[in-house]
């Protein structure tokens, strides 16, 4: 069988789609430009974002449910395509990045948040926080190399503190003013997006009002 794909849709980062998909591509993806292959791989909760990923490539490669070696449901969707490959490897992206990634992206200026976005929606987290007796805050934060998390900073107009006491440093915004207006930032009139930080955006909101 031969498979479809938009091998192309890389090759220029001009959309608020492409820049997502390169943020998250940054957080959760494998590349390897050698073997021309891409996977991704998602906990059964996120399974469904495979399938708009799938939609962005234009492709019709299926995706397998598996099981990993903690017994949990995760969904891997892998290509192989070798100019999509290249075109990532001119963003930024390579094998085994997790601890050296720099912010390497091609794109105008006003995409920069929809790839932070992606970003945040792969190595990201927003969480309750209790905060006195009966009162719950909540708080994000964000993993990445400290290239990564310095960029994101500046981009976000926030300065934070980093925590290296951990193999991939991570910042913490705890204040809900300064939480609220990240996540306006990221979401609002947002058309890609993982659906359960997207709830958890509008729980955020609420509670920190």
């Amino acid at each position: 069988m031969i498979y479809e794909r938009n091998s192309k849709v890389f090759e220029k980062i001009d959309s608020e789609e492409k820049a997502y998909w390169l943020g998250f591509l940054y957080a959760d993806g494998y590349v390897d430009p050698e073997r021309g292959e891409i996977t991704l791989g998602l906990a059964e909760q996120d399974k469904e974002h495979i399938i708009k990923f799938q939609n962005f490539l234009e492709t019709n490669v299926p995706y397998k449910d598996k099981i990993n070696n903690q017994g949990k449901p995760y969904r891997y969707f892998r290509i192989y395509d070798r100019q999509i490959c290249s075109d990532l490897e001119k963003q930024g992206l390579y094998r085994k990045k997790s601890l050296t990634l720099q912010p390497k992206m091609i794109m105008p200026n006003e995409l920069l948040i929809h790839w932070s976005r992606g970003l945040f929606d792969g190595d990201g987290s927003i969480y309750p926080q209790k905060n006195g007796a009966n009162s719950i805050r909540y708080r994000i934060n964000l993993i990445g190399t400290e290239d990564i998390l310095n960029f994101v900073m500046n981009l976000w107009q926030i300065n934070k503190k980093l925590d290296r006491n951990r193999s991939v440093p991570k910042f913490v915004v705890a204040g809900k003013r300064e939480v609220n207006k990240i996540l306006h930032l990221l979401y609002d009139d947002a058309t890609i997006y993982l659906d359960r930080k997207y709830e958890l955006f509008k729980i955020a909101i609420e509670k920190n009002l």
